[in-house]
């Protein structure tokens, strides 16, 4: 069993545009970090599908990653 974040889902009412839009950004993202000689993480990657999607918040997912991988300055 997953252990509890404590965070709360939340759905944004994303147009089918932006959510395409989102989606692109998510895979530019990705393929920046390639370039520079850099793997995404699986986790890291699902949070961000998720945020693409409009089910999760920026705030949300940099507790997630914190979480992870401890504090990390951005």
């Amino acid at each position: 069993m997953p252990a509890d974040t404590g965070l709360r889902s939340c759905t944004l009412y994303l147009t089918q545009e932006e959510v395409h839009s989102r989606h692109c950004r998510v895979a530019n993202v990705i393929a920046n970090q390639r370039l520079e000689g850099l793997e995404v993480d699986i986790q890291t990657r699902s949070d961000l599908q998720e945020l693409a999607n409009g089910s999760l918040t920026v705030d949300e997912a940099l507790k997630r990653l914190h979480a992870r991988i401890g504090h990390v300055q951005i």
